[in-house]
């Protein structure tokens, strides 16, 4: 076998092998515990949503309980002919 060949493997398996290590090292730390997967999977209440997300600056930021009370009041409101219309697209050009 030539020596650039064996060199080539070498570096290959090496490179393969150090990289193996590192995640055999690391993944133990990206795993979640049982009760953070148990309350993940559990549902949630709204009231137990105390995030505000930023709307911009018409609007700043909103609770998310806001938020779900004008979506639960206001639904998006749906027509068969906008559902199948495919936007325009426009090219700015030059």
């Amino acid at each position: 076998m030539k020596y650039q060949t064996k060199l080539g493997l070498i570096f290959c398996s090496s490179a393969l092998t150090i990289s193996l290590i590192v995640l055999l090292l690391i993944f133990p730390f990206a795993k979640l515990s049982p009760e953070e997967i148990k309350h993940m999977n559990t549902p949630q209440n709204i009231e137990n949503f105390d995030l505000n997300i930023n709307m911009g600056d018409d609007y700043g930021f909103l609770p998310v309980v806001e938020l779900m009370d004008h979506y639960m009041e206001n639904p998006p409101t749906t027509n068969n002919n906008t559902l199948l219309k495919i936007p325009e697209r426009q090219f700015g050009g030059c």
